[in-house]
């Protein structure tokens, strides 16, 4: 094997720092700004947080403004909650810097069902289809993602609740719970184009034509192109994973225990963008190649960089 090596000269440009924001709200979580700076490459130190901000919040939709005050270095909080289907505004001043604002809405509460149910696949072996129904309000512009992780073993130890369930080989209608909440047995008509296959692989390396997503990525659904309604999704948990997950625990340990939990959020238009940004990003920095560049980051940050985005989310266990 040979190789070529070439040394150049590189000199750095004066680097010039930025203030960074991060805010996600909902109507469940109080208001928590986080700022600080933006660092060289070539700086080991930490990243310097800010201290002597003036952080003001403007509910667009009341009119009513208020500050927040600042728990910790870099950490500005109220004990407030933002609400839902209002649009806010945050302006940041920090001494000798220009004024940094963003602006971004919370979308109203969630209205989702969530059915789970065992079946047998083309080749006899089991899995789990989880079908999504979303009432989409035709009068939002509304943005959606969801989310499936698995419990881990002392998860399901840990998980005191008893339910009776079938035998995962059984295609009976296994049980979602989302609070006390329990659904119908009644099976959604959800067209193939709708139908995500949950597999053990990286999305990089599958056909983006099958639909196909890990568990260790979110899937992302828009309301573009639909006129109201209902938003149908159904995911589809191959044997590999449940294999996986059950693999070493008996049928009594697992009984009524859960197994994944699934996460559906709606979320706002900035946020959506931001998180899809985020996922490419994830997807190409492992590959570390001239060959590919890492994804730029969304940033709906005036004068600054970061990210100001609302959600509201609800979440499932899958037995």
């Amino acid at each position: 094997m040979t190789s070529c090596e070439s040394r150049r000269a590189f000199e750095a440009d004066e680097f010039e720092r930025e203030i960074v924001l991060n805010s996600i709200i909902s109507t469940d979580s109080t208001w928590n700004v986080k700022l600080s700076y933006t660092k060289s490459i070539f700086d080991d130190a930490d990243f310097s947080l800010i201290s002597d901000a003036d952080v003001r919040v403007i509910n667009q939709s009341s009119g009513q403004s208020f500050f927040l005050e600042q728990k910790s270095p870099g950490l500005y909080c109220r004990g407030v909650n933002p609400f839902e289907g209002h649009e806010y505004s945050l302006i940041v001043d920090v001494p000798n810097n220009p004024q940094v604002r963003a602006t971004t809405y919370v979308p109203s509460v969630l209205d989702v069902s969530v059915i789970s149910q065992a079946v047998l696949d083309q080749n006899g072996l089991e899995t789990i289809e989880i079908d999504i129904e979303i009432e989409d309000d035709p009068g939002e512009k509304n943005y959606y993602v969801w989310e499936i992780s698995p419990f881990t073993y002392e998860e399901r130890l840990d998980n005191t609740e008893e339910i009776e369930i079938p035998e995962i080989h059984t295609i009976q209608p296994l049980q979602s719970v989302e609070g006390e909440t329990s659904p119908t047995n009644e099976r959604l008509n959800v067209s193939p184009e709708d139908t995500y296959a949950v597999t053990a692989i990286d999305d990089s390396q599958s056909d983006s034509s099958d639909k196909q997503t890990s568990l260790s990525s979110p899937s992302f659904i828009s309301d573009s192109g639909k006129t109201g309604g209902k938003i149908l999704n159904r995911l589809v948990v191959n044997n590999d994973i449940l294999k996986g997950i059950v693999e070493g625990s008996s049928n009594a340990e697992t009984n009524g225990q859960p197994i994944f939990q699934l996460t559906v959020m709606a979320v706002s238009d900035d946020l959506y963008e931001y998180l899809q940004t985020y996922e490419n990003y994830k997807q190409t920095a492992v590959k570390n190649t001239s060959g590919s560049s890492p994804s730029d980051l969304f940033s709906n940050i005036e004068n600054g960089l970061g990210i100001f985005g609302g959600f509201n989310v609800k979440t499932f266990n899958i037995y």
